[in-house]
Protein backbone atom coordinates (compact mmCIF):
# COMPACT_ATOMS: atom_id res chain seq x y z
CA UNK A 1 0.00 0.00 0.00
CA UNK A 2 1.33 3.68 -0.80
CA UNK A 3 0.28 6.98 -0.90
CA UNK A 4 -0.52 8.24 -4.44
CA UNK A 5 -1.78 11.63 -3.28
CA UNK A 6 -3.51 13.75 -0.66
CA UNK A 7 -6.18 12.07 0.00
CA UNK A 8 -5.50 8.70 -2.23
CA UNK A 9 -3.78 5.58 -1.49
CA UNK A 10 -3.07 2.31 -3.39
CA UNK A 11 -2.95 -0.86 -3.05
CA UNK A 12 -1.37 -4.44 -5.21
CA UNK A 13 -1.71 -7.73 -4.83
CA UNK A 14 -0.99 -10.81 -6.49
CA UNK A 15 -3.95 -12.31 -8.10
CA UNK A 16 -5.29 -15.60 -9.99
CA UNK A 17 -6.06 -14.35 -13.36
CA UNK A 18 -10.09 -14.82 -13.40
CA UNK A 19 -10.62 -14.36 -9.46
CA UNK A 20 -13.09 -11.93 -8.17
CA UNK A 21 -11.86 -9.46 -5.35
CA UNK A 22 -13.69 -7.22 -3.24
CA UNK A 23 -11.67 -3.97 -1.28
CA UNK A 24 -13.14 -3.20 1.82
CA UNK A 25 -12.37 -0.53 4.41
CA UNK A 26 -13.47 0.60 8.00
CA UNK A 27 -13.20 3.46 10.00
CA UNK A 28 -12.81 2.01 13.00
CA UNK A 29 -10.99 -0.91 14.33
CA UNK A 30 -13.23 -1.57 17.53
CA UNK A 31 -16.22 -2.27 15.34
CA UNK A 32 -16.65 -5.84 13.57
CA UNK A 33 -17.89 -4.89 9.88
CA UNK A 34 -15.93 -4.20 7.03
CA UNK A 35 -17.73 -1.71 4.50
CA UNK A 36 -17.37 -2.56 0.20
CA UNK A 37 -15.42 0.17 -1.23
CA UNK A 38 -16.48 0.37 -5.21
CA UNK A 39 -17.28 -2.84 -6.73
CA UNK A 40 -16.26 -6.57 -7.51
CA UNK A 41 -12.95 -6.98 -9.19
CA UNK A 42 -11.77 -9.50 -11.04
CA UNK A 43 -8.09 -10.20 -12.21
CA UNK A 44 -7.16 -10.17 -15.73
CA UNK A 45 -3.55 -10.34 -14.42
CA UNK A 46 -1.10 -12.21 -11.89
CA UNK A 47 -0.58 -8.63 -10.14
CA UNK A 48 -3.83 -6.21 -9.71
CA UNK A 49 -3.78 -3.12 -8.06
CA UNK A 50 -6.88 -0.39 -7.27
CA UNK A 51 -6.58 3.24 -6.20
CA UNK A 52 -8.92 4.28 -3.12
CA UNK A 53 -9.31 7.51 -1.17
CA UNK A 54 -8.38 8.07 1.94
CA UNK A 55 -11.02 10.33 3.27
CA UNK A 56 -11.89 8.33 6.86
CA UNK A 57 -11.97 10.56 10.24
CA UNK A 58 -8.67 12.38 10.76
CA UNK A 59 -7.54 11.01 7.20
CA UNK A 60 -7.60 7.34 8.44
CA UNK A 61 -9.42 4.25 7.22
CA UNK A 62 -8.43 0.96 7.58
CA UNK A 63 -8.61 -1.42 4.12
CA UNK A 64 -8.56 -5.18 3.43
CA UNK A 65 -8.45 -7.24 0.16
CA UNK A 66 -10.60 -10.82 0.16
CA UNK A 67 -11.30 -12.91 -2.16
CA UNK A 68 -14.83 -13.37 -3.63
CA UNK A 69 -16.17 -17.68 -4.06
Amino acid sequence: MAQTGTNKVAFAWPSVVGQSYQVQYRDNMETASWMNWGGEISAVKTNTAVEAEMNGPNGRRFYRIIELE
